[in-house]
């Protein structure tokens, strides 16, 4: 693990239990541990730390969508992407869990909110010139990050396939009003 990670990981351990405006850097150093002068090397404070914390999280969603033979997002199939996303997911849990589930990061959750609009339209562009195009595309990234969250916080009693299939018929419903 890099210096860069190290402090990253020590972050969300201090996020997960401690609020974030009550978080030092003295005591990110020390956790890590580091110095000063070297978390300075990274980052100018603390809430830029947590802003490419959760950039990197999104930009690796983005990546996801380079791993599909189709790079058109419009022709990708989303149960597939959606299969995708969440072992992502697991694999950033500790950084996912503590941004949406811990201390819910309002500027996180409005990146990821953005992220899927942006795929949305992508995925329905025919559809932006609708009268309800925004609402419909604000109310899909808004239910699915809400199943995100549910599932986990429910881990072991939601079935992944059962989410997918709850997602995908949810963003259907949602669209037919368009």
């Amino acid at each position: 693990m890099n210096t860069k990670e190290a402090i990253q990981k020590a972050f969300i351990r201090l996020y997960s239990k401690t609020d974030y405006n009550r978080i030092t850097i003295k005591e990110l150093c020390m956790q890590t541990p580091v110095a000063r002068t070297t978390f300075y090397s990274y980052y100018a404070n603390i809430d830029e730390l947590k802003s490419d914390m959760e950039t990197s999280f999104l930009n690796g969603l983005r990546d996801l969508l380079l791993r599909f033979p189709e790079k058109d997002f419009a022709f990708i199939d989303l149960h597939e992407f959606l299969k995708h996303s969440m072992v992502y997911i697991e694999d950033n849990w500790d950084t996912v869990y503590a941004f949406l589930v811990i201390q819910p990061d309002t500027r996180f959750i409005d990146k990821w909110k953005a992220y899927i609009k942006e795929h949305f339209r992508m995925h329905y562009s025919e559809k932006q010139n609708n009268d309800n195009y925004k609402l419909v595309s604000e109310t899909i990234a808004s239910a699915a990050i809400d199943c995100y969250r549910y599932w986990m916080q429910n881990k072991a009693e939601v079935n992944d396939e059962k989410l997918f299939q709850i997602i995908q018929a949810m963003i259907n419903s949602i669209i037919s009003v368009l």
